[in-house]
């Protein structure tokens, strides 16, 4: 059955029916031919991509995404079974099947490549119950974003509900069992959201010493950090699943200049400058480049 929020178009020589409103195509032909209604169809999904207080990414995994409404969390979905030529489309409740995910293609030429940056983010979390994110902060949806904001606060991840009535948010579940970080289209009175500050920065450069500890100028294993600054616990030890994982958590925290890593269990271990490396195996020094020592 057809959603009553939105309505199907069908390509071919058939006859065209509205898109949904708002969407700024408003003189649309009775019928066209074949190669005019996919450039129409791609006019039409190029301003849903990019009319963002509209419509909103929501990951999908592998590299895709859906598209959503960021007003009602309605998705857009293809009628039939498969994704094919001639496919109705429509807006549905929630974000799920294979056959309504979307990949971005480059259709001349390769991808642009772009100047190296890393985009470094702060994450904070608002007070259970409060379901907005403060000024200068926005929502997080990407869900690898939300695992990284999820450890950062020093939550454990757990499943994520996509089906719901609301836009899919990061949040954290304090009423869950067991309770932590996910991201969630149904969440309620006891969840807080958690929310990301972005930065651009030029990239971070690292300094690898293959098994060192780190160490420390007055302490051989130098000072650890176990509450960042802002309170929230570090999650010490914790395994992150590789490197990277560890270097872009410590690049958004400037009080951390570095961590040893153990690369058996691919657990992080902070640390604070003066470094005095000395030999253990098994185990990597990664420095910022601009920490002393």
């Amino acid at each position: 059955m057809q959603s009553p929020r939105g309505r199907a178009y069908e390509g071919g020589r058939r006859r065209w029916r509205l898109f949904p409103e708002g969407l700024g195509l408003r003189h649309l032909p009775s019928h066209c031919s074949k190669r005019r209604c996919q450039e129409l169809v791609h006019i039409f999904l190029g301003r849903l991509r990019w009319r963002q207080e509209q419509v909103q990414n929501v990951d999908g995994g592998d590299g895709s995404f859906f598209l959503q409404n960021a007003a009602n969390g309605n998705c857009l979905h293809t009628q039939q079974a498969t994704a094919s030529e001639g496919s109705k489309v429509l807006w549905w409740n929630n974000c799920t099947g294979d056959k309504n995910k979307f990949k971005m293609k480059f259709l001349s030429g390769a991808a642009p490549t772009p100047k190296p940056v890393a985009l470094t983010m702060t994450f904070v979390e608002t007070k259970l119950g409060t379901h907005e994110c403060p000024v200068g902060t926005e929502r997080i949806s990407d869900a690898a974003e939300c695992k990284q904001g999820g450890e950062a606060l020093g939550h454990s991840m757990i499943a994520d509900v996509l089906e719901g009535p609301k836009a899919v948010t990061c949040v954290y579940c304090g009423g869950c069992a067991p309770k932590g970080a996910m991201r969630s289209a149904n969440f309620g009175a006891r969840a807080s959201f958690i929310c990301a500050k972005r930065n651009d920065a030029e990239v971070l450069t690292w300094k690898k010493l293959a098994g060192k500890h780190c160490g420390g100028a007055n302490k051989k294993w130098g000072e650890s950090i176990e509450t960042w600054a802002d309170g929230s616990s570090t999650g010490y030890g914790t395994a992150r699943g590789g490197v990277e994982a560890c270097q872009e958590l410590c690049a958004v925290r400037a009080e951390c200049h570095g961590f040893v890593y153990e690369r058996s269990t691919k657990k992080c271990a902070w640390k604070k400058a003066d470094f005095k490396p000395w030999t253990l195996a098994g185990h990597d020094c990664y420095e910022k480049a601009d920490a002393s020592g």
